[in-house]
């Protein structure tokens, strides 16, 4: 079975406090110490130490960092636009430590956020002068400013707005009722009318009672001067401002330029910060660090020698191996190139445990092989893996993405020889090695030809297809518990290897033979197919009589053998949900023979152009949904019905303390 998971040594450090920076610098440029949380409680014998807490130097940091991190934000529209195939810059390791010292990246930012908090107040105040412009709209045609009409000593004015839509109604009734009276409609505001009324003071207040009946609502006007003059004021005001946010604006855009230093500023600030939270993992007093984590065996010589360096002689480091049954080991994934790739899936579901093994060689290749299948398609695997080889030729890619491409890359090996299987290019079935036989005749097509067709064809093997794809989770299903007795054995449980394996081996394969025998009479020789129905027969019972061997109670016992006999609905159910290969695979050659008839239909020359526009991207969207669907549906192939069989996960993920250079190549 394969063992690809690190080993890892243990160790517990002692130094002086005045060791701990050059240490935390250089254990980051190895990248390969995964530090353990330490807490009081596991060293009451040791009072004099208290967790390091330096969450000044966190917050500190985490501030540094957002103002990088908010000038980038507002740099970016204005940042030259690197090229698809442009690299990072390359620093070394003493270049990068020393950046933040020798680039003033703080007054880059002050400047930035100085300017933008100007054009965030200029564009307040343009907001508030239009918001007042907006609300004169309907006064413009007051020819008189409010301290005007206040100082009238013969009359008296109302001001206020009433339903447009019976204005003139309002007009006619007032001016019926009162003698001594002046309206002037101003103009609408939404779906009131605004509106003057002056009367002589003895009528003012008859005047106010009866418009109020009449839906008059009076309005308090805030404006001490003519409005269209405020308005040619706020106008000529706002002009002016824009220039000045404008000025702002340039004025940022000017700082452009050192968009790429900041984000190496900014990457050197991510590193810091991840130095600092690694400290608060230590216990510590004012003269030393008390620091423990893991190391991989491979690596402990060049661990030894870096604290060798930074502490001298003043240190005490103690290691050891770590047992097998370790509970809180992380894991750290050690394969080849190859399935290396596919270990993104397993983190996905669960890291190993460390008395574990590593799923990972185990499920790459039916992985890769269920993928090929349901997506099925040599065109699409040839554009996946031209796609791929280029992006991983040409672009310079963080690690992260790097792996990921590598993963598509070898998958669409696995979609050409799946599409191969279907004959399928691009939807078009241009591989058919195989006669179609009638009879035993060649069947021939109108022409007399003779028909061929794929190994696999969604147009005559529909039904083998099914079957295929059950046959292939009978295979995966097989092996997943051939794993499980494996792994017993290796536990020391060869009863169980027998009990929950082999008998659910056998209890697979003997009612295949029997659903067979059923469906399908005479196809088996009766004397294999009474085999069948003995052997599944005893295997069911021992499955009832040592599924509840661990329950302490004959209830116990029987009741768990019973629902443990129960299982073998859910292999039914895990082998049906093999069929979603075919499915996919199924669901992808009829969309894409579908975008190819429609653009068949096009008549004439318009045939070349708008038809090679609806196949392109027809097979386009039917590339990214098989491909979506194929990841996410294989997935689920190995999670539950592959997984659900031998493995149980739960690991802590190796995580090591690590330089953060998203933005620059760091040579060490």
């Amino acid at each position: 079975m394969p063992m690809a998971i690190a080993k890892m040594n243990r160790f517990t450090l002692l130094t002086f406090r005045d060791n701990r920076n050059a240490l935390l610098k250089d254990l980051q440029k190895f990248g390969d110490v995964h530090f353990r949380d330490l807490s009081r409680d596991e060293l009451e014998d040791m009072e004099a130490l208290k967790q390091e807490h330096s969450v000044a130097d966190i917050t500190r940091c985490e501030s540094e960092l957002d103002r990088v991190q908010f000038t980038l934000a507002k740099l970016a529209p204005h940042a030259p636009k690197a090229g698809l195939t442009a690299k990072r810059p390359t620093l070394s390791y003493d270049e990068f430590d020393a950046y933040l010292n020798n680039y003033d990246y703080r007054s880059v930012c002050d400047y930035v956020k100085e300017q933008d908090d100007k054009a965030a107040a200029i564009k307040s105040e343009i907001s508030r002068l239009t918001s007042e412009n907006e609300g004169l709209k309907a006064w413009l045609s007051l020819d008189t400013s409010p301290e005007q009409l206040d100082a009238l000593s013969v009359a008296k004015y109302l001001v206020g707005t009433v339903n447009k839509t019976t204005a003139d109604l309002f007009r006619e009734s007032l001016e019926k009722e009162f003698d001594a009276l002046y309206i002037e409609f101003l103009g609408t505001v939404k779906d009131d009318m605004a509106m003057v009324l002056l009367t002589d003071p003895d009528s003012y207040e008859d005047l106010f009672a009866r418009a109020k009946d009449l839906g008059f609502s009076k309005s308090n006007l805030s404006f001490r001067d003519v409005p269209s003059k405020i308005v040619k004021e706020n106008n000529d005001r706002i002009k002016a401002l824009a220039a000045e946010q404008e000025q702002a604006q340039d004025s940022i855009k000017s700082k452009a330029g050192e968009h790429s230093s900041l984000l190496i500023a900014a990457d050197c600030l991510k590193t810091t910060l991840a130095r600092e939270k690694a400290a608060e993992n230590f216990l510590g007093s004012d003269s030393v660090v008390f620091i423990e984590g893991w190391v991989p065996q491979e690596d402990d010589s060049e661990f030894r020698a870096i604290i060798a360096r930074d502490c001298g002689d003043n240190y005490f480091l103690e290691q050891e191996a770590v047992e097998d049954d370790s509970a809180s080991v992380p894991i750290k994934l050690k394969n080849n190139k190859i399935v290396s790739a596919f270990e993104s899936v397993t983190a996905m579901y669960s890291m190993p445990r460390y008395n574990e093994f590593d799923p990972t060689p185990l499920m790459a290749p039916f992985y890769w092989f269920f993928f090929g299948l349901m997506v099925g398609d040599m065109g699409f695997g040839l554009v996946l893996l031209v796609g791929t080889t280029l992006a991983l030729k040409l672009l310079d890619l963080k690690p992260g993405t790097r792996k990921f491409l590598q993963f598509f890359f070898y998958l669409s090996f696995g979609v050409i020889l799946g599409g191969a299987v279907y004959g399928s290019l691009f939807g078009v079935g241009v591989f058919k090695p195989i006669t179609v036989m009638e009879n035993g005749v060649p069947l021939l097509d109108e022409a007399g030809k003779v028909v061929k067709k794929a190994i696999l064809d969604t147009d005559y093997d529909i039904v083998n297809m099914i079957l295929f794809s059950i046959g292939l989770g009978v295979v995966h299903v097989t092996f997943g518990l051939i794993v499980k007795a494996a792994k017993c054995i290796k536990q020391g449980d060869p009863a169980g290897a027998i009990f929950d394996s082999l008998f659910w081996i056998l209890a697979v394969f003997s009612g295949i033979g029997l659903v067979v025998a059923f469906m399908a009479p005479g196809m088996l020789p009766a004397a294999l197919s009474s085999v069948c129905g003995w052997v599944f027969g005893l295997s069911m019972l021992g499955i009832v009589l040592t599924a509840g061997r661990t329950s302490p109670s004959i209830g116990g016992k029987i009741g768990n053998g019973l629902y443990g006999a129960y299982g073998i609905t859910s292999y039914v159910g895990d082998l049906v949900s093999y069929t979603r290969i075919v499915a996919l695979a199924l669901s992808g050659a009829y969309i894409g023979f579908s975008f190819n008839l429609m653009a068949g239909q096009i008549p004439g020359f318009m045939k070349f152009i708008l038809g090679a526009v609806i196949a392109v991207f027809g097979q386009a969207l039917n590339l990214g949904l098989s491909l979506l669907g194929a990841y996410v549906h294989t997935c689920r192939l190995q999670y539950v019905e592959y997984f659900g069989k031998f493995y149980d996960g739960g690991g802590v993920p190796f995580a090591p303390l690590t330089l953060k250079n998203e933005s620059v190549h760091i040579k060490k």
